[in-house]
């Protein structure tokens, strides 16, 4: 399971349907499995329910990995970085060229 160090689950019996995840989100719905990550990539399943049988019960999910984001070039321009170094020192020779002329 890559992207989670560890599963987290936490039971109580309360009278009130209200739970706070470790994230500090609040749970107030019945019979459903919440998936909070804290800081340090530890996922917690949460679940407030009315009913023995679910109380009894794991969240039976499958931790999602979330997927790692394609980060884009650092230049946002059709041209590489290579390119530019080289039409900026070219511009730099017209100038030198261009002024040392007149």
């Amino acid at each position: 399971m890559n992207g989670v160090r560890n599963l987290h689950y936490s039971k109580q019996c309360i009278d009130v349907p209200f739970a706070r995840t470790p994230d500090g989100n609040s749970v107030t719905e019945i019979n459903k499995c919440v998936i909070s990550t804290d800081i340090y990539g530890n996922q917690f399943y949460t679940l407030i329910c009315n009913e023995a049988k679910l109380c009894n019960a794991n969240c039976n999910w499958i931790p999602s990995v979330s997927p790692v984001p394609v980060v884009p070039r650092s230049s946002s321009s059709r041209y590489s970085n290579e390119a530019m170094v080289f039409y900026y020192i070219l511009t730099i020779f017209v100038n030198f060229i261009v002024n040392y002329i007149n």
